[in-house]
């Protein structure tokens, strides 16, 4: 809901509306953690603008994904990992794969605890997503939910990308649309 409100609406969270029961913090982000960790998942994703995955098990390494047209309007994506536990580079090495797999342009990795060193090694080994106008952006990015909670730390995109919905589709919103009756 909240990828689709930025995506197709341009509506930003905090600025335009609020999600009461959101965490807002780290401390109340961890409690989200150990109370459900497929709602912290879903969660996460939405915090960076992504589509969570369906409620499947076997996920093959992905909680989301976040579409963007780049300049040329062809739709893209980031495929996104979260993870709420112990942080390990063989975790990074792993959804390299994921990335390459899924032929993704980059991706997002969020976790709830400080990333080691070697992971954000790991991160950098990966090279680079290029994008038309070549800029060069980390193709993995690793983000603290603590640093994605404060404004200004969100994943690189590539200047003039938009970001978009699952189905690729901007919509307009509807100047005659009527107020919800709360």
């Amino acid at each position: 809901m909240i990828s689709r409100l930025a995506g197709d609406f341009g509506l930003e969270r905090r600025k335009d509306y609020d999600v009461q029961g959101d965490p807002k913090d780290a401390y109340s982000a961890h409690k989200l953690f150990e109370q459900s960790p497929k709602q912290f998942e879903i969660w996460a994703v939405g915090l960076v603008g992504g589509v969570p995955q369906p409620d499947r098990s076997g996920d093959k390494g992905i909680d989301g994904k976040v579409y963007f047209t780049d300049l040329e309007g062809k739709l893209q994506c980031a495929v996104c990992q979260v993870k709420g536990g112990h942080l390990t580079p063989s975790l990074i090495r792993d959804f390299a794969h994921v990335i390459e797999r899924e032929k993704a342009a980059m991706g997002y990795f969020i976790c709830l605890e400080t990333p080691t060193k070697g992971m954000y090694n790991e991160a950098e080994e990966i090279g680079f997503f290029t994008s038309p106008s070549g800029r060069k952006i980390h193709k993995l990015q690793i983000r603290i939910i603590k640093k994605l909670l404060e404004k200004g730390n969100d994943f690189d995109f590539p200047v003039g990308y938009s970001l978009k919905s699952g189905t690729g589709k901007k919509l307009a919103r509807d100047r005659d649309q009527g107020a919800l009756e709360l």
